[in-house]
């Protein structure tokens, strides 16, 4: 019975003490995105599935509303792909800071992650965690552990002191091998 005891300490012990994957070796990352925005009085609610290769490849096929169901939106080369299924239609701009925002996230944790020791530690170690990128405010309130990578999965987003909305993050696989293919339409 006393083994048991020492060897369930040892294990507990090992992973309290244990580090986490650093965020910039990641190279795709598929998740499941539950945004909610504040536009005047009306609040917005979507969900889409991303499909994200770094640095800069990223594929958003919306899921909700049903009216943009299947809807695929790629980001590539500072382009922005849109495909309307309703009228099987591909239209091409330039890509928006604004519209990508969950790239930039990212890409901001990454950069933050690997050049300042500080935020690195309050990452790994904090329950939650306030970023600041201009006048963008996020607050990480909830961080969940994927393949060993410590990943943010709720957020709250603020311009200034204004709350504008929310991501929550969900069936979040990493490095998963994402095919070039995927941000073609």
């Amino acid at each position: 019975m006393i083994k048991k005891f020492i060897i369930l300490f040892f294990i507990i012990f090992s992973f309290s003490f244990s580090n986490y994957n650093d965020i910039n070796d990641i190279n795709d990352l598929t998740m499941t995105v539950h945004e909610s925005t504040i536009q005047g009085s009306k609040k917005i609610n979507k969900v889409y599935l991303i499909k994200y290769k770094l640095p800069d490849k990223l594929r958003k096929e919306m899921l909700e509303p049903k009216s943009h169901k299947g809807e695929i939106f790629i980001y590539k080369n500072d382009k922005k792909i849109t495909y309307l299924p309703i009228f099987d239609e591909k239209i091409i701009d330039e890509a928006s800071v604004d519209e990508n925002i969950v790239s930039e996230f990212i890409k901001l944790f990454q950069k933050t992650y690997k050049k300042n020791p500080t935020f690195r530690e309050k990452y790994n170690n904090s329950k939650k965690l306030l970023v600041k990128k201009d006048n963008l405010n996020i607050k990480i309130l909830k961080f969940d552990i994927f393949s060993n990578y410590r990943m943010p999965v709720e957020m709250e987003i603020y311009d200034g002191d204004i709350f504008v909305g929310e991501l929550k993050f969900y069936n979040v696989n990493i490095n998963s091998g994402i095919k070039k293919s995927e941000f073609d339409i």
